[in-house]
């Protein structure tokens, strides 16, 4: 017996979520299988009853999304302001003792520390953080480097 449309619907949504995997995103896997699992539960609703075709799907996309979903929550977003490290890296920079550096690799200490000499000196170490940030600079001392 040829396969019916009701039961190539599994395959079609194992296709989505594979997809949604190649982009390596966690939110988009998530979405995938949440949206997989909606369809799956509004079929055995509507058949009236939880068939294996619909049943496997559905503790796979389950497991799926419950992984994906403690993956998001799990990720650690790095620090959201300035750091220890960050400000000991600065006294040095405004200090004579560091240096900055723009993405291309080129030096810009003076720069930075003519423009923003007004905020290290109020201690204003969260207007440095986002100014770094911004431009994506590094600042480097004779024995480390950082990038926040």
């Amino acid at each position: 017996m040829p396969p019916t449309r009701a039961h190539r619907l599994p395959y079609l949504l194992y296709a989505v979520v594979f997809c949604a995997c190649l982009s390596r995103s966690n939110a988009v896997v998530l979405a995938a299988c949440l949206a997989g699992i909606a369809v799956l539960l509004w079929k055995v609703r509507q058949a009236g009853k939880l068939t294996l075709p619909y049943g496997v799907p559905l503790v796979i996309f389950g497991v799926l999304a419950a992984l994906n979903l403690a993956l998001l929550l799990a990720a650690d977003p790095g620090p959201t302001g300035p750091t220890e490290t960050f400000v000991t890296f600065c006294d040095q920079v405004f200090q004579g003792d560091g240096q900055v550096m723009a993405p291309s690799g080129q030096e810009v200490t003076d720069t930075f520390v003519a423009r923003y000499q007004a905020d290290y000196a109020a201690g204003n170490y969260d207007a440095l953080w986002q100014a770094v940030l911004a431009e994506e600079l590094s600042l480097a001392t004779d024995t480390a480097a950082l990038s926040p």
